[in-house]
């Protein structure tokens, strides 16, 4: 059946009530033959590390299976490499700037609408099982089941679920699967040689990097087993004949180079579709495509129009593309470019925005002067975890290899632009910004990414909307670029006040830069006077601070200690990992 048809007689079917109970199964179906829709959201992996995207270390037969029965995709991509940021757009089909929820750990505006809405609206029952991660809850009205029942595997909620599904079709999103840093699956035991493990090469090889790497193959296995058993259970009530089946992942692991960063390791993610009778089986895309256009395509696989039903639902226009045509065989593009954007965190900045086609992608780092706070290269209180042990065996390794030492560098200091051609360097890791022979492509990009954060209300910055009507939260009371936040102490309850005398200590992203500053409320330079310990002031004072190194400086950051009710706070940043 074409897709016409196809949305055509689900349309039509739309005002039809009764629905049909497939006996023993327990599977339900409406008398228009709308499809369930099953879609499985795991944490942490990314597209690369599965046998079916050509990884011939890692195992996951369950999912490699599941590919030779529907349709591969590609070239799927999330719009941020984060487990907020990308849930907020798997389920709003809006890009993160435009659904307000850009760093993580933070909500979408007021008053946003999302897939719950619009699935509800043509008669489906919507149920989120696992892992939530997305606020407002009234932006989210699913039918909420906690899913905790067997360590990363299926507990008794969605067996019960499946086996009396109710009068409605079924939209189900399950969170629940893994491949989330600390690996603690394969902590002791692990089940992969470190010796033979792969080390791709934005990585550095050490016996630490191999050991971390066993036992994250092994934490990608236990996920691939759980979802095999989450496969065995929709087969076994019938659900897996007349339900879009997806597998995917919210983006890269927790690893330099992959998330919190948009590169391919970070950004591009698996996504395999079974649907029979649809999807013919076996079939590999390599449209461009999005998470924002998973909502506008659910919508049209229920017979729905998608702008209409977007409007009488009060939600703004989607910035997503059904992706109908391509499960149907009709077309083989979605999206001609896609975006993704980066904040980090709200109290910790570091503002990136990249525009991927197929073939190239270009990388705006905004604040390209402070150094990228990559969280393994952080000098943890705590030295006994993971991150700090490879990463100390990575600083080792640079000491007498110079390759390594570039390595780390180009991981800390990044560049203002990055270009790469993902068909020849399909890791990100030659830069061809500086190369004159780019320079149309480069503007050409740049002024598609320009017009597209114009039109997504995108300044660039790290700004973060505050929730209407509400008391605001500690972390909405910070601001910062970077280096300094001002936090209001009534956040932290009663007893704590403001003291006159105040013991300041400077601190900057770029651990090279030398820090000078003035009390005069005059602009320091590099003869002002050289932070080199804590020094102690009495208000009224107003302390200016600028980091300085090579030829380059940081923004100016003022201090004014005339404010009363606020205690200066510096964003912590350890002490400098490597001499420079």
């Amino acid at each position: 059946m074409k897709r016409r048809e196809f949305v055509k007689n689900m349309s039509a079917a739309l005002t039809v009530a009764a629905m049909m109970n497939a006996g023993k199964t327990g599977m339900t179906q409406d008398a228009s033959g709308r499809p369930n829709i099953f879609m499985i959201f795991t944490d942490d992996t990314p597209q690369r590390d599965h046998g079916c995207y050509g990884n011939k270390f890692v195992k996951t037969p369950n999912i490699d299976r599941f590919a030779r029965e529907g349709m591969t995709f590609e070239n799927m991509i999330t719009p941020s490499p984060m487990c907020g940021p990308s849930r907020a757009a798997l389920y709003t089909g809006l890009n993160p700037i435009r659904n307000g929820a850009h760093p993580n750990h933070s909500s979408c505006k007021p008053g946003t609408k999302s897939m719950p809405h619009y699935m509800a609206a043509l008669g489906y029952r919507v149920i989120l099982l696992g892992k939530q991660h997305v606020k407002p809850k009234e932006s989210f009205p699913f039918e909420y089941r906690d899913e905790i029942l067997g360590h990363k595997k299926h507990g008794k909620e969605i067996e019960g679920i499946l086996a009396n599904p109710g009068d409605k079709p079924l939209c189900i999103i399950m969170c629940h699967f893994e491949t989330h840093w600390s690996f603690d699956l394969g902590r002791d035991t692990y089940k992969y040689d470190p010796n033979e493990v792969e080390i791709p090469p934005y990585l550095v090889d050490t016996p630490e990097t191999r050991e971390q790497r066993a036992r994250y193959y092994s934490e990608i296995e236990f996920m691939d087993n759980a979802v095999g058993d989450v496969f065995k259970l929709l087969k076994k009530t019938g659900m897996d004949e007349n339900t879009l089946t997806i597998y995917a992942s919210d983006h890269g692991t927790h690893w330099p180079h992959e998330k919190w960063n948009l590169y391919d390791a970070g950004i591009k993610i698996p996504f395999v579709a079974r649907w029979p009778g649809k999807i013919k089986p076996g079939t590999r895309t390599d449209a461009l495509a999005s998470l924002v256009d998973v909502v506008p395509t659910f919508i049209e696989m229920a017979g729905g129009n998608v702008p209409e039903v977007v409007a009488k639902c009060g939600g703004e226009p989607l910035d997503g593309k059904s992706f109908l045509p391509v499960f149907m065989g009709e077309s083989d593009e979605i999206q001609r470019e896609i975006y993704a954007v980066m904040t980090y965190g709200v109290t910790t900045v570091y503002p990136m925005r990249a525009i991927r086609t197929k073939t190239h992608k270009y990388i705006w780092n905004i604040d390209s002067h402070f150094e990228f706070p990559d969280y393994w290269a952080t000098n943890l209180p705590r030295r006994e975890q993971q991150e700090w042990v490879v990463w100390k065996s990575w600083l080792r390794k640079a000491q007498t290899d110079p390759v390594v030492a570039k390595l780390i560098e180009a991981d800390l200091h990044r560049p203002p632009v990055e270009l790469y051609d993902l068909q020849a360097d399909p890791h990100e890791l030659n830069n061809l910004a500086g190369d004159p022979a780019n320079r149309a492509l480069l503007s050409d990009l740049r002024k598609k990414l320009d017009a597209w954060m114009v039109r997504q209300g995108d300044d660039g910055s790290s700004s973060y909307h505050l929730e209407e009507g509400i008391e605001p939260k500690h972390i909405d009371r910070v601001w910062s670029r970077q280096e300094v936040v001002n936090i209001d102490l009534t956040a932290f309850g009663p007893g704590i006040a403001f003291t006159d005398r105040t013991n300041v200590s400077l601190s900057s992203p770029v651990w090279r830069a030398n820090i000078h500053y003035t009390l005069d409320g005059s602009d320091p330079t590099r003869a002002s006077t050289l932070f080199s310990k804590p020094f102690i002031v009495d208000p009224p004072v107003i302390i200016k601070a600028r980091g300085f190194w090579d030829d380059k400086e940081t923004p100016i950051k003022t201090i004014d200690f005339r404010e009363h009710g606020f205690r200066v706070h510096y964003k912590v940043h350890y002490e400098p990992l490597h001499d420079e």
